[in-house]
């Protein structure tokens, strides 16, 4: 056998399953945008995002997870806005085998240009690898959604009948 190493940045480490073990699969999947305000999405909205995460593996999770919702600009590839979401086995349970949980999210778009535009929401359940997951299992734990954001109409002040006093001496 030979081995080869590269040196990247540090991430998070990503089990080689070779003896096929009983393990979680989680899936993000029916991933949903809404505006909370109105029904057009617009700069500087808040959202509610959902998602379903589901344990397509042979036993149930084991401890606290992480998911990772990122918004991504399309045109420009900048990410605008990142949210962790802590799931709790204590206060949630476990997820059992073949069992999906709806998870949910807030996230405020920025305002003014930043916000408009088209995007696209990316979740990944258990994004540090908690639950142990191989590198085969984990290919299914993103799920993506594009969306569109106008432009809110913003108020355009003017200055009018500006009067100046004294109305001398003024450099």
């Amino acid at each position: 056998f030979r081995m080869a190493v590269y040196v990247h940045a540090p991430s998070n480490p990503i089990v080689i399953d070779t003896e096929n073990k009983p393990q979680v699969n989680l899936t993000a999947q029916n991933l949903s945008v809404k505006n909370i305000e109105s029904g057009v999405i617009q700069a500087g909205s808040q959202l509610e995002i959902q998602w379903t995460v589901t344990n397509i593996g042979d036993i149930s999770t084991f401890g606290d997870f992480t998911d990772r919702i990122l918004i991504k600009h399309k045109g420009t590839g900048k990410i605008i806005a990142e949210s962790l979401v802590s799931y709790s086995e204590q206060q949630e349970g476990s997820i059992l085998a073949q069992q999906s949980v709806i998870r949910t999210a807030v996230v405020k778009l920025p305002e003014g240009n930043l916000g408009a535009g088209d995007f696209e929401f990316i979740v990944e359940a258990d994004f540090y690898n908690h639950q142990k997951e191989t590198v085969e299992t984990r290919k299914n734990n993103e799920t993506s959604l594009d969306f569109v954001s106008e432009l809110r109409n913003y108020p355009n002040l003017t200055v009018e009948q500006l009067v100046l006093s004294p109305t001398l001496n003024w450099q």
